[in-house]
């Protein structure tokens, strides 16, 4: 029977703590939870009433209130309250221990310590008759590891389930009371992080809204030493921080608030002196609750504390440090300073607590990204304006200027200063005179003296590595530049040492050089070399940065000037092939003014030596005219008219209008299956009109040959755009003429073999047949003779 009874207790305890896992799981809104688990109880108890008391460590200490209530206990919800110690609630939590009261006599009996408990204090409050009601009761402490948390109780056994509570229901009010306060000290816990968590990231939004945006590190810091000594209520905040480039080895207080504002640009500890920088040197924290424990801290088991600066930080002239937290500011693993918060506001407690400590490495993580984020932006910034300064110095030497060798001498010298280097040289290729070889056209420091000497092949030494591979070399000391390979070869050779260096022995120590290029065609290479050692021991990443990108420019600026210096030339060039042109037709006058003069002197002019006079005149004056208009129209966007024509009927119209010579013949072999198509027709038989003319004269002019050929044949051509076929047509030209000089630039404009015209001819032709996204195509035929091909795509019409 024992046994059967036995079994039933614990599957009604198995039951029981189902019931209350189910009611309680997931649920972390405290006055939820406690209402689920003491409706769950007391339904598990078959009680009339169940109550839970809680202390409130932080708002109420010492003091336990009703949180939860059913049955007549919800009349007290947050309003019967007790003292440890008070009443029998406030006994049940004192002396931590379990009780099961039969009857109301046995409650009012009690007495424990010889002090009887019971009052009664909330009798007329909790029972709806105003008298106490109490039947009987069990009541438990809800504890954790020996920690009171509060109190438990359930009273009043339903009449039909028994007249008290028995053991039975004691030993699953026991499990269910330590299942209860593992789930109330859970939901603490977790209302706690939540709490916790919010504070945080307020402290974050906080810290982010006073630094977003900011980059002028004066103000970035000091927003946030106050932000993050309001966040913890700290008397004393002040940030530490080592200047690498200026003073490295030491952390100097770059900002502060409260007592420490004193210190700012002041306070400056070594690394590893004193405690703030033993936190710099060996990255790790300390939390101090009092000035004794401050000064007693140790990093190695030395106690490193010194109180430096007391004097100065506080008003008193004496130290009035009561308690602090202390952190190294890194980022991966890389100590950028120290941030420290001092002296608790008393009224939000005596020393800081492990919560501060988490919020603070937090902000201690924030700032030092957000440092060395303002870092790395006013360091590009920095960079930037230095490379504009740069750029700007560049442009000024240079612009307007196309006398290579002073543009070249302006370039070094800039560079040289810019990036405080003793030797500066541009070698340059000349592709016309001596191509695949570089030549130092300019130098500054000892690179003066190889000047328009140093040569070398693509590919010999460094320099001409540096041209054949295409690569940017930073080359830190003379070994490293002795021992330096490609494809498994050492390249340098010191071919120019003796030259270029005053002692007549290398005094090379460092170098950068960089290939100058164009859309990846090398011009040829720039180097800087000697670093001047007050800036630095060799070529800093940055000093590499600048120097690509100069390159970059002076690369571009030698195109310019070499494209300008072309240009010139080419205009030289046609401007005396014109006034030649025209020469030769001005010098006509001279010969019909001399005939005229004659004729005038005659006591009979010659009617017939007039006449032949007029006609020279207005040969000549037709000849001036047209080279005019040649010259007026050639270079003028050509705008097309495109209309549906019949590209063969062009082509007889222009044969028919030629008018040949009877020993000359112009035959056509056209292809009759060519459609109509959109072409420009008075600009295409204007091309074939010139072509026909050309052929002609000169076949006349020097007696050779007879025949012209026009033929014309349909095409299927891929498109440079979509790579698909599409429809063309073939237009071939060959004449047995006397045919062009060799190597003659037939579509460059100006050339012509004959000196009465202006040679714009077909390179007017070329511009039209390419204006109708065509090409035109020029052959010698073997022997003598011309062949040129026109091909035009087909637009429109039926094809």
């Amino acid at each position: 029977m024992k046994e059967k009874q036995k079994k039933n207790t614990q599957q009604d305890i198995t039951t029981v703590l189902a019931d209350v896992a189910g009611a309680v799981v997931g649920q972390f809104d405290m006055p939820s939870l406690l209402n689920r688990i003491i409706n769950t109880t007391m339904k598990a108890l078959n009680a009339e009433v169940c109550s839970i008391f809680l202390e409130d460590k932080e708002e109420n200490p010492g003091i336990l209130t009703c949180v939860a209530g059913s049955g007549f206990a919800e009349r007290i919800v947050d309003k019967a309250k007790y003292k440890f110690g008070e009443g029998f609630t406030g006994t049940v939590a004192k002396v931590g221990r379990e009780f099961n009261i039969k009857s109301r006599e046995e409650l009012e009996s009690l007495r424990v310590d010889g002090e009887k408990v019971w009052k009664g204090k909330h009798d007329r409050k909790q029972w709806k008759s105003k008298e106490s009601e109490f039947r009987n009761c069990i009541a438990l402490p809800l504890k954790i590891k020996n920690q009171i948390l509060g109190v438990i109780k359930v009273e009043n056994k339903n009449r039909r389930s028994g007249d008290y509570f028995s053991n039975e229901d004691l030993i699953i009010f026991k499990t269910i009371a330590n299942v209860i306060a593992l789930t109330i000290e859970n939901a603490k816990l977790h209302k706690k992080a939540e709490d916790q968590a919010r504070k945080l990231s307020t402290v974050l939004a906080d810290v982010a809204s006073a630094i977003v945006g900011k980059f002028d590190m004066t103000a970035l810091l000091s927003q946030i030493v106050n932000t993050t000594m309001e966040t913890l209520h700290a008397e004393v905040c002040a940030i530490f921080l080592e200047d690498k480039e200026k003073e490295p080895g030491f952390i100097t207080c770059v900002a502060s608030s409260g007592f420490a504002n004193k210190m700012e640009g002041i306070a400056k500890y070594e690394i590893g002196e004193g405690l703030t920088g033993s936190v710099a040197k060996f990255g790790e924290g300390y939390i101090s609750k009092n000035r004794k424990e401050h000064e007693n801290i140790t990093f190695e088991r030395k106690k490193v504390w010194k109180g430096k600066y007391d004097e100065k930080q506080w008003r008193s002239g004496k130290s009035e440090f009561q308690n602090g937290i202390g952190l190294p500011l890194k980022i991966k693993d890389q100590i950028l300073g120290v941030i420290k918060a001092e002296n608790k506001d008393p009224k939000y407690g005596d020393c800081f607590t492990d919560e501060d400590v988490n919020i603070f490495k937090t902000i201690a993580n924030v700032i030092a990204l957000t440092i060395e984020n303002a870092r790395l932006h006013q360091k590009a910034e920095e960079q930037s304006k230095k490379l504009s300064a740069v750029l700007g110095d560049v442009a000024s030497s240079v612009v307007g200027k196309f006398d290579m060798t002073a543009l070249m001498n302006q370039i070094i010298n800039t560079t040289m200063e810019t990036l405080h280097a003793e030797v500066c040289s541009i070698f340059l290729e000349n592709r016309e005179e001596k191509p695949g070889f570089l030549k130092c056209v300019a130098g500054s420091g000892f690179a003066k003296r190889i000047v328009e000497k140093a040569e070398y092949r693509f590919g010999e030494g460094f320099t001409g590595i540096v041209a054949k591979t295409g690569e940017e070399y930073n080359i830190k000391s003379r070994d490293e530049l002795e021992n330096l390979t490609v494809e498994g070869q050492k390249v340098w050779e010191g071919k120019y040492d003796r030259k270029q260096w005053e002692s007549g022995e290398s005094e090379f120590r460092n170098c950068i050089a960089l290939p100058l290029k164009i859309k990846e065609q090398i011009l040829g290479v720039i180097k800087a070399e000697n670093k001047e050692k007050n800036y630095g021991e060799l070529f800093t990443d940055e000093d590499l940065n600048i120097f690509r990108t100069i390159a970059n420019v002076i690369a571009l600026i030698i195109e310019n000037a070499r494209l300008h210096k072309q240009i010139e030339e080419q205009l030289k060039t046609i401007a005396a092939k014109a006034a030649h042109r025209i020469n030769n037709q001005v010098t006509s006058y001279d010969g019909i003014e001399l005939d005229l003069i004659g004729e005038s002197r005659a006591k009979i002019p010659n009617k017939h030596n007039l006449l032949g006079l007029a006609k020279k005149l207005r040969e000549t004056n037709k000849n001036i005219k047209n080279m005019i208009e040649d010259f007026r129209k050639y270079g003028k966007p050509i705008v097309l008219d495109k209309k549906i024509n019949d590209i063969n009927k062009v082509i007889q119209d222009e044969i028919w209008l030629a008018k040949p010579p009877g020993h000359i013949k112009i035959k056509d072999n056209l292809d009759k299956t060519i459609p109509k198509f959109k072409f420009d027709a008075g600009r295409f038989a204007e091309s074939i009109k010139e072509m026909l003319r050309n052929a002609l004269r000169v076949m006349q002019e020097q007696n050779t040959g007879d025949q012209i050929t026009i033929s014309t044949q349909s095409l299927s051509v891929e498109s440079d755009s979509s790579g698909r076929e599409m429809s063309a047509v073939s237009v071939i030209i060959e004449d047995n003429g006397p045919g062009f000089p060799p190597n003659f630039a037939v579509f460059s404009p100006y050339q012509t073999t004959d000196p009465k015209r202006t040679g714009l001819g077909l390179a007017t032709v070329k511009e039209t047949i390419e204006a109708h996204g065509g090409t035109i195509e020029y052959n010698p035929l073997n022997g003598r003779g011309t062949h040129f091909e026109i091909q035009i795509p087909m637009e429109g019409g039926d094809q």
